[in-house]
């Protein structure tokens, strides 16, 4: 069982090294992030979406907040059914 985190910054001035730090300390111990922008195409967020083949059952996502998952929020819902549906646990560092 892995322990994966996610993380993203929305522009080049953004620094992703508090996320990584929270992430950490949140217990992820595979830390992946993408440096893309919260209106780009889904699909260029490629650090996101291997995190997301790679996992497996018994494995644990956290993310800062359930909406790193997708643009929408019908996207996000579906995102988070699907991980559910696999036996992935989802952790956000919000607490929600």
């Amino acid at each position: 069982m892995t322990v994966y985190g996610v993380w993203r910054c929305s522009t080049d001035q953004q620094d992703q090294e508090r996320q990584i730090r929270a992430l950490k300390n949140a217990g992820a111990t595979v830390i992946r992030g993408d440096k893309i922008t919260g209106k780009s195409d889904f699909s260029q967020r490629t650090e996101l979406s291997k995190t997301l083949k790679e996992m497996k059952s018994g494995d644990t996502l956290i993310l800062s907040e359930l909406s790193r998952l997708h643009r929408s929020f019908i996207g996000m819902v579906n995102e988070v059914s699907n991980l559910l549906e696999r036996g992935i646990q989802i952790k956000t560092l919000d607490g929600r």
